[in-house]
């Protein structure tokens, strides 16, 4: 989430690209996402869906199903 720095422009661009995607009717995932703060300037834009370390680290498949549904269910 580089665009996402906490400065006026790269919260501009963010809500920019957020904006048209809305617009073209497109479903946005944030990639990227380190900070608490990061998804919480996401979620004001409009953003609901993203991933990163923020969550969890990259995962193997079969670790992946194991994250999921302990998530799921």
């Amino acid at each position: 989430m580089a665009e996402l720095n906490g400065t006026p422009e790269g919260s501009g661009i963010t809500e920019a690209v957020l904006r048209l995607s809305q617009v073209l009717h497109l479903t946005t995932v944030a990639e990227g996402i380190e900070t608490t703060e990061q998804a919480a300037e996401l979620q004001t834009l409009g953003c609901g869906i993203g991933q990163g370390y923020l969550f969890a680290k990259p995962l193997p498949a079969a670790e992946l199903i194991e994250f999921a549904g302990t998530r799921v269910g």
